[in-house]
């Protein structure tokens, strides 16, 4: 996967993904997708799905209540060549941080 933020006063996040892999995204932030990606909606907080009602239910109301969508898309990539999207942030505040670890 490769990311980059283009852009000045409005800028954009730019997402190449390889054959196979995935990214998720909030609705809203969406502003170009390959039309070869697959998109699955999912709820926000619902980690591996295991967890039961209660731990969907405990997902879904932390997500409300922190003011995130409930809602969150994973795009996958089912291709053999890299696929591109674009994502903005509200207010195009898109800010780089490096993580280690």
């Amino acid at each position: 996967m490769n990311c980059k933020i283009v852009g000045y006063e409005y800028k954009t996040l730019e997402v190449t993904l390889a054959p196979g892999e995935s990214f998720y995204a909030e609705r809203g932030s969406i502003v170009y997708v390959d039309e070869a990606l697959q998109r699955d909606v999912e709820f926000n907080g619902s980690g591996s799905g295991n967890g039961g009602l209660g731990s969907l239910l405990g997902g879904v109301l932390k997500s409300a209540l922190s003011g995130e969508s409930i809602l969150i898309i994973r795009f996958y990539n089912p291709t053999n060549t890299e696929r591109k999207m674009v994502l903005s942030g509200s207010c195009c505040a898109l800010v780089p941080i490096r993580l280690q670890g």
